[in-house]
C-alpha cells in the first residue's frame, strides 16, 4: 500500500515539473503586438495656461516588436491622443473669441527596448525602451461652424524622442500584460501660420496587453 503511494506520488511530480517544461518549449516566433491606452499629462509649454493650455488627455495605440535576444528588441508603433483646452482663438469674420476644443497629438514611433537583468529573476519583467517619433498636433473645435476648417488645422509632421519604462506581468507562455510610463517630446510648426513653433510634451501612463505569435 504504501509502495503505490510513493509511486502515485512520484508520478504526480513528474507530471508538474513537465508541465513548466512544456510549456517553456512551446514554439514562439520573435514577432509581438501590444494595444494600449491611458492617460496623459501635459507638461512644459504644452500645459501653459499662455501657451497650449493642454488640459489632461487620454489616449490609445499600439506597436510591433521584433525580439533580437532575450535582453534586446525593437519596436515600432501609432498613438493618438487627445488633450481638451478652452482657449482657442479664432480670428474670422463674425467670429472672434476664445472656443473650446481638444488638441489632437498623433503620429508614429520607433526605437529600442531591453529587458533588464531582474526579467530573467523574476515574473515582473522590467524593461526600458527610448527611440524617435514623427508625430503631427491637430485642433478639433467643438463648433460644428469650424467643422470644414478641421484639416487646415494641423501641423506638418516633426521628428521627437520619446523615453520609457515600465513592466510585463505574464498570464501565460504567450500573453503578457504591460504597465508603463513614458515621456514624449516634439516641436511642430504653429497650426495658425504664425512664427515659432508648438512644443508639444507630455508624461503617459498607459496599461498594455502584448501576444507574442
Amino acid at each position: 500500500m504504501q509502495k503505490s503511494i510513493v509511486s502515485a506520488l512520484a508520478a504526480l511530480c513528474a507530471v508538474a515539473a513537465a508541465r513548466p517544461a512544456a510549456a517553456q518549449t512551446l514554439p514562439t516566433t520573435p514577432l509581438s503586438v501590444e494595444v494600449r491606452g491611458g492617460a496623459a499629462f501635459p507638461m512644459g509649454d504644452f500645459a501653459d495656461e499662455r501657451q497650449g493650455n493642454a488640459e489632461t488627455g487620454w489616449g490609445y495605440g499600439g506597436n510591433v516588436s521584433l525580439q533580437l535576444n532575450p535582453a534586446l528588441a525593437l519596436y515600432a508603433g501609432y498613438d493618438r491622443f487627445e488633450f481638451p483646452s478652452d482657449n482657442f482663438e479664432v480670428d474670422l469674420p463674425g467670429n472672434v473669441g476664445d472656443v473650446d476644443g481638444k488638441w489632437i497629438d498623433s503620429g508614429f514611433s520607433g526605437g529600442v527596448k531591453l529587458m533588464l537583468p531582474l526579467a530573467t529573476m523574476s515574473r515582473l519583467g522590467p524593461w526600458v525602451k527610448g527611440g524617435v517619433v514623427y508625430r503631427k498636433l491637430g485642433v478639433n473645435l467643438d463648433d460644428e461652424r469650424f467643422d470644414e476648417l478641421e484639416d487646415e488645422l494641423e501641423t506638418d509632421p516633426a521628428l521627437g524622442f520619446e523615453v520609457g519604462g515600465g513592466l510585463s506581468l505574464p498570464l501565460g507562455p504567450r500573453v503578457a500584460v504591460t504597465p508603463g510610463v513614458r515621456y514624449l517630446s516634439y516641436s511642430a510648426d504653429p497650426v495658425d501660420g504664425g512664427d515659432g513653433e508648438v512644443n508639444v510634451s507630455h508624461l503617459t501612463l498607459d496599461l498594455g496587453l502584448s501576444i507574442r505569435f
